[in-house]
């Protein structure tokens, strides 16, 4: 390969392993929106001279309602993937544990919410308008989160598995509170649109029998349906490929001997084939992975504009419901339900939750959003202040993500490698320590021969 060639695949290795994208994206809003506030907010917000279901369309709405809607899809297919037959999810009380993980991240956050508003703010002027923030420290930032997970652990993991399964709901949950308690009046919601939605789960289905292979007919006609009925319902549409990436015929994560004949021909595996690598959900994340790796930087550069000159009080609330609200309510509901049976995904333990639920503590992003639909133009002082504390709960766990790395390291030491060489070393050469030799015999070619 051309040395030249050989940087740029490392460079794109380097970028999509770790999400590089996404953080310049946070890194340039950051720099633009305080160094050049007027010309970030214009080149963020200005419409570009048409609509689409009523909606202007600027930058923040193709990174929020359409880079996002890939992405979550993207995410989707994980959660298929760890709930078919061998994956982490199964059986599927595994998953009601993300689920009860889930309500614990939305409960939490908000419990705490309050009690710190109440404790700080209470007998203040801003008491009253602070009270209708209790939504923005359910966010979670699912880019980052999948970061940071699949940093510590790896994609393949349980923990991997939890965190998507988690995020989707805890999202999901969060825009469903939003719709019901702060409803935009320039943009009521209009649920009889979501008839849309059904024909599009329907031709979903219709599509996964009769062309199974055909991913791409699946994505675009019954996803731009689907996301055409959210967009139409003013439901937000990021959501829109979620009730449909399950039709998609999926790859088995587990070895095929643990699935009969009718399982793998069921991924849309011709009969008698064995390469379920190759299936429609696998291939549409492939072919799509790449570009929405690289849109996560207009999607970050989009959201992340915060001016760093409004902290106060409501600051740390913010943050402290975020940071312990979601952490512990996420640890002791997923603990809990692991304890009256309702069991953990394989490979995670109960001891991992701690971890699990900080990083499900990322919101930078996501929190944004809800600031924003919170308060907007109505309470700028509050605005700014939710916005920093929103901000500080990304930033504080990236300073972090070193340590976190270390933390995964040497779990994985002590689970591989429970003796390093030079602990060896001073082991076998302390005083009175003798060295236990024994004796390895090295099988020769001549030795094989003769067996033979």
């Amino acid at each position: 390969m051309h040395p030249v060639l050989r940087v740029i695949s490392k460079g794109h290795s380097a970028a999509t392993g770790f999400s590089l994208p996404l953080l310049g994206g946070v890194v340039g809003a950051l720099f633009m929106a305080n160094a050049r506030n007027r010309e970030y907010t214009t080149f963020v917000e200005s419409s570009w001279g048409f609509e689409i279901a009523h909606h202007a369309v600027n930058l923040k709405f193709v990174a929020n309602d359409i880079i996002m809607a890939i992405f979550f899809g993207l995410a989707m297919k994980e959660v298929v993937e760890h709930l078919l037959p061998g994956g982490k999810l199964r059986p599927f009380s595994r998953a009601a544990n993300v689920g009860l993980g889930t309500l614990g991240g939305v409960l939490g956050p908000i419990a705490t919410f309050f009690v710190l508003a109440k404790v700080f703010m209470s007998g203040t002027d801003l008491y009253e308008a602070a009270s209708r923030g209790w939504i923005i420290p359910t966010a979670t930032d699912i880019a980052l989160a999948m970061l940071v997970v699949k940093a510590l652990w790896g994609e393949k993991s349980g923990q991997y598995a939890y965190v998507v399964l988690l995020a989707i709901l805890d999202d999901g949950i969060g825009l469903g509170l939003i719709i019901t308690f702060l409803e935009d009046p320039a943009h009521p919601v209009h649920p009889e649109a979501l008839w849309m939605v059904g024909v599009a789960m329907l031709g979903a289905y219709a599509l996964r029998r009769l062309a199974p292979k055909q991913w791409w007919a699946t994505i675009t006609f019954c996803g731009g349906l689907s996301w055409y009925g959210m967009l139409s319902a003013n439901m937000h549409a990021a959501l829109a490929l979620v009730p449909i990436v399950p039709f998609l015929p999926a790859m088995k994560r587990a070895s095929a001997q643990v699935f009969d004949k009718e399982d793998i021909d069921d991924v849309g595996v011709e009969r008698g084939g064995h390469d379920t690598h190759h299936a429609p959900l696998h291939n549409f994340e492939e072919t799509l992975k790449t570009p929405v790796t690289y849109g996560l930087f207009i999607f970050a550069f989009a959201n992340s504009g915060v001016v760093m000159s409004e902290i106060g009080v409501f600051t740390w609330v913010i943050l402290g419901a975020i940071i312990i609200g979601k952490s512990v309510g996420i640890t002791l509901f997923a603990v809990l339900a692991d304890m009256i049976g309702i069991g953990l995904p394989e490979g995670l333990k109960r001891r991992d939750m701690p971890m699990v639920g900080l990083s499900a503590a990322l919101a930078l992003t996501v929190a944004l959003f809800v600031v924003q639909a919170t308060y907007g133009s109505n309470n700028p002082m509050l605005l700014g202040q939710a916005k920093m504390g929103a901000l500080f709960s990304g930033v504080l766990i990236l300073i972090a993500l070193p340590k976190l790395l270390q933390y995964s390291a040497r779990r994985w030491l002590k689970r591989h490698a429970p003796e390093t060489a030079a602990e060896f070393e001073q082991r076998v050469q302390r005083p009175g320590s003798a060295m236990l030799v024994v004796p390895v015999r090295v099988n020769t070619d001549d030795d094989a021969s003769k067996k033979a």
